[in-house]
Order: structure tokens, then C-alpha cells, then sequence
């Protein structure tokens, strides 16, 4: 997944079918230019965060207590430039 050049923000949505459980993510970074970022459920019409952080860079993992949600997104808040991932997991188990 990736973003063009000069990109600052943007967002990733994932429907993962129905309601599934986990506690982990792991996102990959291609070029280290996400600098704040936010996990967000869809909950209603709302979106709530439930994970947050800085630099995502090449292997973050990120553990947070248990969701049950089918829509999930990760929210690049602040990059460098255009932010480009090499994957994005959600997990009930450490990766």
C-alpha cells in the first residue's frame, strides 16, 4: 500500500468479514516517513482509536488490550512524505 509523493496524512481501512478478536499488530514500513499514527474500530458510524504511536519504520509491533471489531483503520497522521507499507496484520497472539 503506498501513497503518492508528497502525502502527509491518509488512511488505510481494512473489513475483515465479521467481528474478529486480537490483541497484536504488526505494520511495515517501506521508508520510515510515518511519524504519528492512530488504530481506530469502527463502532457505529464512529470511528474510536484504540492504538497510537510515532515511527512505524520497518517491523513495528504494537500490543493493546483485546478488540472485537469488523472494520479497522490505521490512521497516518503526520509523515515526511508519501507514506508506503509493506504489510499491516492484525492478531489474538504476539506475532
Amino acid at each position: 500500500w503506498a501513497t503518492d509523493g508528497g502525502t502527509h496524512a491518509a488512511w488505510l481501512e481494512v473489513d475483515l468479514g465479521a467481528p474478529v478478536t486480537f490483541s497484536h499488530a504488526v505494520i511495515k514500513e517501506a521508508f520510515d516517513r510515518v511519524k504519528a499514527f492512530q488504530l481506530l474500530q469502527k463502532v457505529g458510524d464512529a470511528w474510536e482509536p484504540f492504538a497510537e504511536g510515532k515511527n512505524i519504520g520497518e517491523n513495528r509491533k504494537i500490543k493493546f488490550p483485546p478488540v472485537t471489531a469488523q472494520h479497522v483503520r490505521l490512521e497516518i497522521l503526520k509523515a515526511t512524505d508519501g507514506p508506503t507499507l509493506w504489510e499491516f496484520q492484525l492478531s489474538k497472539d504476539p506475532p
